[in-house]
């Protein structure tokens, strides 16, 4: 394995379940990729495995600057991880404050930045495939986004007008 099962080696199989015990809290939404997996604990801390490490990283989320590298005056509410996608080899989450997230095996999030919608960009659900992540609007609105992981990628979502009303998502290799 690459770490996927958290289970502290290099194991060519597990037949057996295990528990994994990765936070304090009690985990309450976990995903799996090839080669890494990725939860989310009952006090909105991310963590991840995998991509070759053998035990939970705890990954922090921190809201980007607003546009122009500028702060805001006021202070922005920390984002709490509530949803968790895993691609082939990249994470999605789905932030409290309606933000979201994803990082490839360097562990280093990047918020992602839905365009303009009825609901302005906050996100409601999350999803991911291979090379590519999913994103719903509040107002319902669709949309995705290539992963390509180099310094400097940015991802740009667009809008999938073809889909109206989306309450949830999912995604799979080759749909």
């Amino acid at each position: 394995t690459h770490g996927e099962l958290a289970v502290g080696s290099h194991t060519a199989e597990a037949v057996t379940p295990r528990r994994i015990t990765i936070s304090s809290s009690r985990l309450v939404a976990i995903a799996a990729g090839a080669s890494h997996s990725a939860a989310v604990a009952e006090d909105g801390s991310a963590y991840t495995w995998g991509f070759d490490r053998h035990t939970a990283s705890r990954v922090k989320l921190v809201a980007a600057e607003v546009d122009g590298g500028i702060r805001p005056h006021y202070r922005r509410p920390k984002p709490l991880a509530v949803e968790v996608a895993c691609g082939l080899s990249h994470v999605a989450v789905l932030g409290s404050t309606g933000s979201v997230f994803v990082w490839g095996d360097a562990l280093v999030p990047r918020e992602v930045r839905l365009p303009a919608s009825r609901s302005g960009f906050q996100a409601v659900a999350v999803a991911a495939a291979q090379y590519s992540t999913y994103a719903v609007s509040a107002a319902g609105d669709a949309f995705s986004w290539d992963e390509h992981w180099h310094d400097a990628w940015r991802p740009t979502p667009r809008r999938l007008p073809e889909l109206r009303q989306v309450v949830t998502i999912c995604a799979a290799e080759g749909h």
